[in-house]
């Protein structure tokens, strides 16, 4: 499925790579072709579903135009890997990511050229009045976010600094998601009560186009961080 702020541009071709620095089992590489507007995700675990996730921006030559894409796409064939096409150009400045929902390892790729930047600001899980770990809030005017919850459950939220879907409600330059507002993709599982390691959070700040991506653990999950 595409999701759109309005309608993207693309231009260019084939593939950069980056990895996650995820622990053990086999990491998905990912790479994008512009020309052929597909995504191919390999080294999957046969059989497998895989969250394609992508983010673009791009120019009418007036105003930046937004794009997002988001699709579960089954090994079917069980070679380990799946190809995702897209109905719409891939822009030149998009990021890609590919989450393998038996495994939650996960692969990063861009169009070839076209840098990921990762933030400069460090990502804070907080606890709500229960004590669960089910906010994250960044310095950032606008995020998007996906949650691949462990066991099950593909969540996605979308929120803009001081407006109702920003959770402390206050234009004071923080983003704020809360985890009981993401909305699930479809993907059987549970609402998820809060943030637990081995779930992979994707966050994007669309503003500057930075990725942070990773697998949650202990250490990430009692301050946040890169």
């Amino acid at each position: 499925m595409k999701r759109n702020h309005s309608l993207a541009l693309a231009i260019c071709l084939v593939a950069t790579i980056w990895a996650s620095d995820a622990a053990a089992g086999s990491r998905p590489v990912v790479t994008v072709d512009t020309a052929k507007k597909q995504i191919i995700a390999s080294e999957l675990t046969p059989g497998t579903q895989v969250l394609i996730y992508g983010y673009g921006a791009g120019t009418t030559g007036y105003d930046r135009v937004f794009s997002e894409w988001h699709e579960i796409v089954s090994d079917s064939d069980n070679d380990g890997i799946v190809t995702y096409k897209s109905n719409e150009p891939i822009p030149w400045r998009s990021i890609w990511v590919a989450v393998d929902l038996r495994n939650a390892q996960f692969g990063i790729a861009a169009p070839a050229g076209y840098n990921i930047a990762v933030p400069t600001t460090t990502k804070v899980f907080k606890r709500d009045a229960a004590g669960l770990l089910t906010q994250l809030a960044s310095a950032s005017p606008w995020l998007n976010a996906v949650y691949v919850h462990p066991g099950g459950g593909v969540w996605l939220m979308t929120a803009d600094d001081g407006q109702p879907d920003d959770f402390d409600g206050r234009p004071d330059g923080f983003t704020t998601l809360a985890l009981q507002s993401f909305k699930s993709l479809g993907v059987p599982g549970e609402r998820p009560k809060e943030f637990v390691p081995g779930g992979v959070l994707i966050v994007i700040d669309p503003f500057r186009m930075q990725l942070y991506a990773v697998r949650l653990d202990g250490s990430i999950l009692k301050g946040g961080g890169q």
